[in-house]
């Protein structure tokens, strides 16, 4: 009785000194995630590299398993940046992460990775002449949960936005330089299908007051 009461205690102690090797086996996963890749038509997660950056740059990367999760091991606590690197066609969201590991492993930095597309466009007129580009001026992107992008039209009127998720809800809102206006100002574009070119605008002079707003401090008489 007394051989297995000591075998057991014995045991008892074997799975308690155990304890603390399994738990710093994952602690020692100083950042971890997930990807999940509907890019892929398989669902294919495995094989992306993820990038671990700090302020002086790219300090590790690694590879998904086949499962879409990473790792990075034995990191100092601190402030990080998670970046994957995607290939053409498809795109992280977010694009990177940023943790903070000061108080202790951070595991659920993960991401989606999806079908991107691009929009494109020009903006021509006022205060140029009609079809003419017309440059620096600012076009806004924006989603059903606000403003995405901004960028400014180059010398020819031209503007880009690249590597939007394949999606329907975006609007492209062009701000007219003063004295100018646009008589449509926005556009509804939808991405799931391609991207979307020729989201042009028309820019045209805006005139401040009217006919009658010249002519009020006159009296007129018989």
């Amino acid at each position: 009785m007394k051989r297995i009461a000591l075998a057991s205690l014995a045991l008892g102690v074997g799975l308690v000194a155990a304890l603390p090797g399994i738990a710093s086996a994952r602690s020692d996963d100083s950042v971890a995630g997930t990807l999940v890749n509907t890019c892929d038509p398989m669902g294919n997660a495995g094989g992306i590299w993820v990038e671990l950056w700090d302020d002086s740059g790219r300090i590790d990367s690694v590879a998904t398993d086949a499962e879409g999760d990473y790792a990075f091991v034995d990191r100092a606590p601190g402030n990080y940046v998670v970046k994957p690197y995607i290939g053409a066609g498809c795109g992280a969201f977010p694009g990177t992460r940023a943790v903070d590991t000061t108080d202790g492993p951070v595991y659920d930095v993960d991401f989606r990775v999806t079908t991107v597309h691009d929009i494109t466009g020009t903006v021509t007129g006022c205060p140029e002449g009609a079809g003419v580009g017309t440059s620096g001026v600012t076009v806004n992107v924006s989603d059903d949960n606000g403003l995405l992008a901004t960028t400014e039209t180059n010398e020819f009127g031209f503007y880009f936005f690249q590597w939007l998720e394949a999606k329907t809800d975006y609007t492209v809102e062009v701000v007219p330089p003063a004295g100018c206006g646009a008589d449509d100002p926005t556009r509804s574009i939808d991405l799931d299908l391609g991207n979307a070119n020729l989201v042009d605008f028309q820019l045209v002079p805006q005139y401040a007051g009217s006919f009658q707003s010249v002519f009020s401090g006159f009296a007129f008489g018989s």
